[in-house]
């Protein structure tokens, strides 16, 4: 019989994924994407997203994070953003 976690080669909530003294989490939420400190509940850093039907990806492999918006049939890139 076929295991269900094949596709992905581990179990959920396998040992090996598990950071051992996490100190930050990452949040999806109304701003975007921000990753919070634990202890404090501040934010580190916040990466803006743009509504729906957009992409954000390092295009290019810089480091850069663009945003890519379809609309009516064209494609519309913002300005980039700097990752840490």
């Amino acid at each position: 019989m076929r295991d269900t976690h094949d596709f992905s080669g581990l179990r959920p909530h396998s040992p090996v994924e598990h950071v051992q003294h996490p100190d930050t989490v990452l949040v999806h939420g109304p701003r975007g994407l921000e990753a919070l400190a634990l202890r404090t509940g501040q934010p580190l850093t916040t990466l803006p997203l743009l509504g729906e039907a957009t992409l954000h990806a390092d295009l290019t492999g810089t480091g850069n994070i663009a945003s890519v918006k379809l609309e009516d049939c064209s494609i519309e890139v913002s300005g980039s953003q700097r990752v840490r």
